[in-house]
């Protein structure tokens, strides 16, 4: 089954119904999320939708230079946590659940981030993020309960807002945002393109501003056309496509806004 396409409506719905106060232990959590469920996927689906039901982002911590290092069971405490806390907590609860999952620590084009420059050199390896690398169904995918879970605004605050793209994207998709320290969890085939070295990751140009809705009507970044965060001039021609070929393509089920802003 196309994991774009499933629908996880019903282990979503699962998922929300443990609030973490009410937990008595990782292994009781671990348990209650993914016994239901046979296919590993739905297991994993699970832990990744409970976590943006339970753990906010500590952007307090995180603006302040506060941060200290987090332990699975104080992340569950404390409901707080940076990117290594949500990728520390999620690999607890996936191995608990029978799972194969590890963290992967790279870097992360989230909040705060600027495309370079044109002319701008090459900066150096660096890290700023962490995620997972999960077995599910005989298949290693990658996933970002961080990004998933919610998001820092533009005024540093933390806006709690599930975004499921981070739990169904592809390995390329992926390496669009992530670059990991170990080029092992890239997961692209060298007849794919794989692996993606620094520099061509991190030159990689902008791409546009997406607003909720496109997420949510199953649209991919990656396949709008034009490219660029900045149309100069001319009359462009915007195209895009669904994230998924199985996905409907009825009138009805696809619009896009386009914001022009009037020349100053």
């Amino acid at each position: 089954t196309c994991v774009k396409c499933h629908d996880f409506s019903t282990v979503d719905a699962h998922a929300s119904q443990f609030p973490r106060q009410h937990v008595r232990s990782l292994e009781d959590l671990a348990y209650d999320l993914t016994n239901p469920f046979a296919y590993e996927t739905e297991k994993a689906r699970a832990i990744f939708t409970w976590m943006h039901h339970n753990i906010s982002y500590d952007a307090q911590s995180f603006f302040a230079g506060t941060v200290r290092p987090a332990t699975p069971q104080s992340t569950l405490t404390s409901g707080l946590a940076v990117c290594d806390g949500y990728a520390g907590l999620y690999v607890e609860l996936a191995k608990k659940s029978g799972l194969q999952a590890y963290k992967v620590s790279g870097h992360g084009k989230g909040f705060g981030y600027q495309a370079l420059a044109p002319g701008e050199g090459v900066p150096k390896v660096s890290t700023n993020h962490a995620w997972n690398c999960v077995l599910m169904d005989g298949e290693w995918r990658l996933i970002d309960a961080t990004w998933g879970a919610g998001y820092l605004n533009g005024s540093g605050l933390y806006e709690q807002q599930f975004d499921p793209t981070w739990f169904t994207s592809t390995p390329a998709e992926f390496a669009r945002r992530h670059f990991p320290t170990d080029s092992t969890y890239q997961l692209i085939a060298d007849e794919d393109g794989g692996p993606v070295d620094w520099e061509d990751y991190i030159l990689s140009p902008e791409g546009p501003t997406v607003c909720n809705d496109f997420n949510r009507l199953d649209f991919f970044v990656g396949f709008l056309q034009p490219t660029s965060a900045v149309i100069e001039r001319g009359q462009p021609t915007f195209t895009l496509f669904k994230r998924c070929e199985h996905m409907s393509n009825h009138d009805g089920d696809n619009y896009i806004y386009v914001l022009i802003p009037r020349k100053s």
